[in-house]
């Protein structure tokens, strides 16, 4: 027989203390996931607040440079035409 698992001189604490280890360590783990998923289904609240910050900045295109805003609409209007690609939605692209 094995050492962990013969029972005839008593019990043995080694295979008692590899069994809390698992046991403790498999609850750490779920107690870290449980959270997760609480926090995510919203029916615990987080404990960090969200921090909505308006920093008053216009849209990023009105922000870019005429020439720079030409070179962008004309290569989203290559993508668009010549690859069927949009990398943007057509009200942004207005």
């Amino acid at each position: 027989m094995h050492k962990l698992i013969d029972y005839s001189k008593g019990i043995n604490q080694t295979l008692l203390c590899l069994i809390m280890a698992g046991i403790i360590l498999s609850g750490l783990l779920l107690h870290n996931v449980a959270i997760k998923v609480l926090t995510t289904c919203r029916v615990i609240e987080d404990k960090m607040p969200s921090l909505d910050v308006d920093e008053k900045l216009a849209p990023y295109f009105s922000c870019l440079k005429g020439l720079d805003q030409k070179a962008w609409y004309a290569n989203e209007v290559y993508l668009r035409n010549a690859l069927q690609i949009k990398t943007v939605n057509d009200e942004a692209l207005e």
